[in-house]
């Protein structure tokens, strides 16, 4: 498995932003450390409006889906084995 991280380029239709270099870092590290390699992607065509997420821009967005995604919950499950139960790996 790999990890591409491609940094948001924003726009302003979107409401969003991009994450600060050394945030993107740190979550690389993070997920290097797990295992997962990671590579950090350099973004390109920012400067012609073409760039990751931009493209978009011109684009209403009718499904409402960054509203959607705000309201939801971000929810984590975590599954520990209890005390002599060993951790099945799901294949």
């Amino acid at each position: 498995c790999k990890f591409n991280l491609i940094p948001f380029n924003p726009f302003p239709q979107s409401g969003l932003h991009r994450s600060q270099a050394a945030r993107v870092q740190a979550f690389a590290r993070l997920l290097a450390d797990a295992g997962i390699v990671t590579t950090v992607r350099k973004t390109r065509g920012d400067d012609i409006d073409a760039a990751c997420g931009q493209l978009a821009g011109e684009v209403q967005d009718r499904t409402n889906a960054r509203d959607r995604m705000l309201r939801q919950p971000v929810e984590a499950k975590v599954a520990t084995p209890k005390p002599g139960e060993r951790h099945r790996h799901a294949h």
